[in-house]
């Protein structure tokens, strides 16, 4: 390891004169070591993956996973049957409409999700009705302070603003941002500390959606579907990662 010593400007620096004879301890009070890159043993990098083999070391990562639907007009109830696959479980969902022309291109401001009237959207794990099924029914999102729509941003706070602190308004969600949210972990969210990442088993399975327009759609939409997981990964004792 080589280092590098610089001197101070002359403001911080101490000249003793001859005639002080008395005696002078200096300390360091700071020292910076600035790496700019680091080439590691390859006996060390060896043993410190032997390490990790040998006590069980793993590690977690956050990934998402997006999917695409299309809905044609002229209906007022779709089906979205498995629309994730039988794999691992996301621990929350994030669902948002958008219009068939502006998914295409054709916008002037991107970015806009609306509630489009929704008035049931329901949620199956694996067969089994979502817990907040019963508060997602029967909606009536064009009253703008009506009690499912305070329900589902309350949700969207929940799981995608750090800690669970609103950091959009109600009226900007509403008018705007409005992102369909849905706590799929076996723990609810206000059970953990700092969502959106609850201490939840890893399981398996498939989700369907239901969804029930007021009236029917007069153009097609596309539905954009991003599920949030929680990866777990090993690593051998050559460094491979081993999910």
């Amino acid at each position: 390891m080589a280092f590098e010593i610089r001197l101070q400007c002359d403001s911080k620096v101490i000249v003793k004169p001859d005639s002080f004879t008395d005696t002078y301890t200096l300390s360091i009070a700071q020292i910076n070591l600035i790496m700019h890159y680091v080439n590691l043993e390859p006996l060390i990098r060896s043993r410190w993956y032997e390490d990790i083999e040998r006590n069980g070391l793993v590690r977690s990562f956050k990934y998402n996973r997006t999917a695409q639907f299309t809905l044609a007009k002229g209906q007022k109830t779709y089906f979205l049957n498995n629309c994730l696959s039988f794999s691992a479980m996301p621990h929350h969902l994030t669902l948002i409409f958008v219009r068939e022309k502006v998914y295409n291109g054709a916008f002037k401001t991107p970015y806009v999700y609306k509630h489009e009237n929704v008035k049931t959207i329901n949620l199956f794990q694996g067969g089994i009705a979502h817990r907040n099924n019963s508060q997602m029914s029967e909606m009536n999102l064009e009253n703008s302070d009506s009690y499912c729509g305070w329900f589902l941003y309350n949700q969207f706070c929940k799981l995608m603003c750090k800690g669970g602190y609103p950091t959009v308004t109600y009226a900007e969600f509403y008018s705007h941002m409005f992102v369909y949210t849905f706590d799929l972990s076996l723990m609810p969210s206000h059970m953990v500390q700092s969502p959106p990442s609850p201490i939840d088993l890893i399981t398996s399975g498939s989700v369907d959606i239901h969804i029930t327009f007021q009236t029917a759609l007069t153009e097609n939409y596309v539905i954009e579907l991003s599920a949030y997981h929680t990866g777990i990964v090993s690593f051998d004792a050559s460094g491979d990662i081993r999910t």
